[in-house]
This record gives C-alpha cells, sequence and structure tokens, in this order.
C-alpha cells in the first residue's frame, strides 16, 4: 500500500507510538462509453482481496457505492494481487475513489505501539532505542561467540601440545607405557 501521511510515523519513530494511514495502490484507466475501471496493484497489510469485496458488497447494499458496476479479483502468482473496480458510465472515479476508501478497507488506519521488555520492565521504547538495544545485544552475542570459540581453542591448544610433548621424547612415552 501508499503511506498517506508521514507525522504518524516521525511520532512512531520518536515516541514509540503512532498512528498512520496505508491505502491500496491504484490507477485509473478509461474504459468504453464513459466508464472506468480502478485497478488496484496493492492493498493495505493484512487485507485480502475476498475481504475488499465484501465490504464492496455490504456498501452497495447500503446504497454507499451506488456508481460502481462491478468488482473483480484477478490476483495471481505471476501478477501478485489486483483488484478491478469497474465504474459506471459518467461516473467521475475520483468520487468513487473517496467513497471506496471511507467504506472498504482500502484505507486502514494502523497503531504502533512499541512496548517492549527492558530489564524485565515493560515500557514505550522510541526507534532509537529499540536500535541501540538491538545493537547492544548483538554486541554481546558476539563478545560471548568470541569466548565461547576462545575456550575451544585453548582446549585444543592444550590437547596439542600434550601430543607435541609426547612426540619430542617418544622414549621415555614408551617406557612409561610399558
Amino acid at each position: 500500500g501508499v503511506l498517506m501521511q508521514y507525522e504518524g510515523v516521525e511520532e512512531y519513530y520518536e515516541t514509540g507510538k503512532g498512528t498512520f494511514i496505508i491505502r491500496g495502490r491504484y490507477e485509473i484507466e478509461p474504459g468504453a462509453r464513459g466508464t472506468h475501471t480502478i485497478v488496484f496493484s496493492e492493498a493495505p497489510y493484512q487485507v485480502s482481496g475476498e475481504q475488499i469485496i465484501t465490504a464492496v458488497d455490504k456498501a452497495k447494499e447500503k446504497g454507499y457505492l451506488k456508481g460502481i458496476s462491478s468488482v473483480k479479483e484477478l490476483s495471481d502468482i505471476d501478477k501478485g494481487f489486483q483488484l478491478n473496480i469497474k465504474t459506471k458510465a459518467g461516473i467521475n472515479p475520483e468520487v468513487i475513489l473517496k467513497d471506496i476508501f471511507k467504506h472498504t478497507p482500502l484505507e486502514t488506519k494502523y497503531s504502533a505501539n512499541m512496548n517492549v521488555l527492558v530489564d524485565g520492565v515493560p515500557r514505550v521504547s522510541s526507534m532509537r532505542e529499540l536500535l541501540q538495544g538491538f545493537i547492544s545485544f548483538r554486541a554481546e552475542c558476539i563478545v560471548n561467540k568470541t569466548n565461547f570459540r576462545l575456550k575451544e581453542l585453548e582446549v585444543h591448544i592444550e590437547r596439542l601440545s600434550a601430543i607435541i610433548a609426547v612426540l619430542v621424547d617418544i622414549d621415555k612415552a614408551i617406557n612409561i607405557i610399558r
């Protein structure tokens, strides 16, 4: 989808809470005899074509979307998401779009609340705090991994030094074994 306002995202990054609107990406294609086809190539997150068709049908029953003649979902593996909405002849597609965004999930409002556990205590964190926490966690992981490998190498070095000690004085080692 398309992000409609940046203020909520900025607030989300700075404070950890924010609200923003996402709309489906669309193109308006003129048709024959004054009709238009509104082709949606993207939908907001977690919105399916089936949900949109159901919402359009309910809005048509209530009399809100009278200018729509048909709705078809043409999604497939090659093209991805595609939803075609045909308007009736002589209807302004921009007016229909306003109603579509108002009465269907093709325009969805999302609220973000970055509630995280910091040292076992829940709190709201900004994006900077989240990234700093992640970076310090990754640094701690790298230190732990390096220390583990270092201990493994120390054990390996000890084994090799014992083998070298035996090989240097092989006759004495054989006498001890006998």
